[in-house]
């Protein structure tokens, strides 16, 4: 239960992390038999002292499971929670197939081994696959009429599975390892163990009273619903470093190449390409940065003339090209925050030139050589033009000096910045001087045609004279002037909408849904293939994929896993049809699904800028008494659904899943020779079965393991006829056990 997994997991794991001075906060989450611990690191850290604090934190984790009660797994550790797939791809049945999930499930291995080996390729992960077994079902009554118990056929089983060397011998001309044969190889060598033998009966063997098959480990701990229809999500992760592009060409090949040879029923799909993506958002920075540099030029044609214009058409993109070759020697990627950044500076390292082009030919036009107009120009503009873009760089300087993951998201931008206004600077102070005076003495003229000197001003020159010479005699009356707007601005910044980070107008969302604890996986997927057929009906999806029980490969760079384990859980993948009518579908989804599925909080989810985050809005409250703190959540949460904007609310501190609770009467346990613990293992082991050895399936280790008949204890009001044995004969009424119900 949630309880005791927080006493007996969760805090002795707390108690040892809390002993690290580099982890900043802890949070966790205990659940019916799961405990999840989410770890954050002070963000001062260097990354070399983020990886001594990880295997710090390897260690205090490998430290408190020496603490944990029997039967508790190893902590899984997992520094790398955050990381989004470059390509998503679903291994399903075709239409009209059907395929076990077993042979799918190979496949499916078979295909992740391959995917390694693309070049560039950093990881691959599996979500949705199967645990399978070799189950060996026991008939109760052949059992109990034999005498035996489950204990003892799994303590057969294991004996008679001799996968141990049995020594070596070595002499001249020989050296030979010796083994003893009969290991399991197959279902037949299982049931023809021998449990035991009696001179009367003679030998009871496994078939005799067990029923021998290979199956999926039930109930599964996760499920995968590929468009429909079961199957296995693959993730696929690109190294850093890589253009995205490219090595989604590679993969698209390998992917091709495996579809084609891969038997006829199997269907691979494309979940998710990250490529697309990527080359829309530098296709439309691209287009953004032309039409910046076509309407700067045709600025500078109007005022300066066709000749100035080509200076500065000359400057632009060498400055860009400096500023990339920079950024890569700095470690900076080319992706979306750092193209961000180039566009901000977009706009600012233009002034540079075009002030230096003007100062030029100005000069030109008095008479001066080109090397005296060069010199005298860089000489008059060379502090001004440092003065300003040293104030801006260091207006950014903040942002690149931020540390943690706020400076590695934010800090970007303010990189490509600081980058481009040093490199517009050097080209201000070098090149463009060089160009000016190379390009426009050929048609410096007085009288000259205004695509050569650019538009005379006119009245509007004058207007400009005067009005500059009524500020310089009225400085006070000028600034109060310029401070207008800038007041204007702050006093309407209420009636603006606060996000920093704006959404994305992308054809992706997610669907959350989370039934009440103590609900099988096999609810959960009832109710998701009635919302998934809801979905696929929309005229503007065109595709879902599904996981149950835990969270889906990532597929944007904020999105968080943090669900395994929990059979209440499902989340999937949706793509739409139209990007600009996403956001209407998610509102209007919100609506339907609220009102259609009560039984089940669902949450539609667009995907949104930012670091991730599990909520708009959550809320703290602390405290040493749980039981208070769970009255509390609930009361505040309660508050909370009463407000109109809000759709749903959560409390983390809930009252668990509900369980069911065995009163066994000690004196008729006594006497059926049985004590509360075995009468706790005897269920344990009826219900979750016993492991009994293993089988090697080509290269594939299937565990063996011995339980009762599933399909005979499925519900609760068949338990009390479930027979608790012992493994020793005792004296009395009971000498092998006794149903539950007669212990109770």
């Amino acid at each position: 239960t949630p309880g005791r997994v927080e006493a007996m997991v969760t805090r002795p794991l707390e108690d040892e992390l809390r002993r690290i001075p580099e982890i900043d906060e802890i949070t966790s989450s205990s659940s019916t038999g799961v405990s999840f611990i989410n770890i954050q690191l002070e963000e001062t850290l260097s990354p070399a002292d983020i990886q001594r604090a990880w295997s710090e934190i390897r260690d205090a984790l490998g430290d408190a499971a020496g603490e944990f009660p029997a039967g508790v797994g190893a902590p899984s550790f997992d520094d790398d929670r955050l990381t989004a797939y470059t390509s998503i791809v679903g291994l399903r049945a075709r239409e009209g197939r059907e395929v076990p999930i077993s042979l799918l499930h190979r496949l499916a291995l078979e295909f992740a081994d391959a995917a390694r080996n693309v070049h560039g390729t950093e990881r691959v992960d599996l979500y949705g696959e199967p645990d399978e077994e070799i189950r060996v079902a026991v008939d109760e009554a052949a059992l109990a009429a034999r005498g035996l118990s489950l204990k003892q056929l799994a303590r057969a089983l294991r004996a008679a599975d001799p996968k141990v060397s049995a020594g070596r011998i070595s002499g001249a001309g020989t050296d030979l390892l010796i083994e003893i044969g009969g290991e399991f190889d197959s279902m037949a060598r299982i049931r023809n163990v021998i449990v035991t033998t009696n001179p009367e009966a003679g030998a009871v063997r496994v078939g005799d009273i067990a029923r021998v098959y290979k199956a999926r480990a039930t109930p599964p701990a996760s499920m995968a619903l590929i468009n429909g229809q079961p199957g296995i999500l693959i993730g696929i992760a690109m190294s850093d470093g890589l253009q995205v592009d490219q090595w989604s060409r590679h993969f698209a090949v390998f992917a091709d190449q495996w579809r084609a040879a891969a038997p006829a029923g199997i269907a691979l799909d494309t979940t998710y390409d990250q490529s697309v993506y990527t080359l829309e958002r530098l296709q439309g920075v691209a287009e953004n940065l032309v039409i910046g540099v076509l309407l700067v030029l045709l600025v500078l044609l109007f005022t300066l003339g066709w000749r100035a214009a080509v200076v500065v058409a000359v400057v632009l993109p060498l400055c860009g090209l400096m500023s990339i070759s920079l950024l890569y020697y700095w470690g900076v990627a080319i992706h979306q925050m750092s193209v961000t950044g180039l566009v901000v500076a977009l706009g600012l390292l233009v002034d540079g030139s075009i002030v230096m082009t003007d100062e030029v030919r100005k000069r030109l036009q008095q008479g001066e050589s080109p090397l005296t107009a060069i010199n005298a120009s860089v000489q008059r503009l060379r502090v001004p033009l440092m003065s300003s873009t040293v104030t801006t760089i260091l207006a950014f300087m903040p942002m690149v000096v931020l540390p943690g993951p706020s400076g590695d998201f934010m800090g970007t931008i303010a990189k490509s910045v600081v980058v481009m206004l040093a490199s517009s600077l050097l080209l201000a102070l070098t090149l463009t001087p060089v160009l000016a005076a190379w390009l426009l003495p050929a048609g410096l003229r007085r009288e000259s045609h205004w695509w050569e000197q650019g538009v005379k001003g006119g009245r509007l020159s004058e207007r400009l004279q005067l009005s500059l010479d009524w500020a310089l005699a009225h400085p006070c009356a000028s600034i109060a002037l310029a401070l207008v707007l800038p007041i204007t601005g702050f006093l309407s910044f209420g009636t603006l909408t606060a996000q920093f980070f704006p959404g994305t107008d992308r054809d992706q969302m997610y669907v959350q849904v989370k039934l009440p604890d103590g609900r099988s996986i096999y609810d959960t997927g009832a109710l998701v293939s009635r919302l998934d057929h809801k979905l696929r009906a929309e005229p503007l999806v065109r595709r879902v994929d599904w996981t149950l029980g835990e969270s889906p490969p990532a597929f944007y760079y904020n999105m968080y896993r943090m669900k395994e384990g929990i059979p209440s859980w499902a989340e999937a993948l949706v793509m739409t049809r139209d990007e600009n009518r996403t956001d209407d579908l998610i509102r209007r989804l919100q609506r339907e699904v609220d009102r259609e599925y009560p039984e089940a909080r669902i949450i539609v989810r667009g995907i949104d800028q930012g670091p991730p985050v599990i909520a708009p809005l959550e809320v703290e409250i602390y405290g040493p008494n749980l039981v208070r703190l769970r009255q509390l959540g609930q009361l505040f949460r309660q508050r909370m659904e009463r407000v109109p904007d809000v759709t749903h609310t959560n409390a983390s501190l809930s009252g668990g899943s509900p369980k069911l609770v065995v009163q066994v009467n000690e004196a008729q346990a006594q006497l059926a020779g049985l004590q509360l613990t075995s009468a706790a293992d005897t269920l344990d082991a009826s219900l979750r079965g016993l492991p009994a050895g293993e089988l090697l399936e080509d290269t594939q280790r299937l565990p063996v393991r011995v339980r009762l008949n599933e399909a005979a204890w499925a519900n609760a009001e068949d338990l009390a006829s479930l027979r608790i044995s012992s493994d020793t004969s005792v004296a009395g009424d009971l000498p092998l056990g006794a149903p539950l119900g007669a212990l109770g």
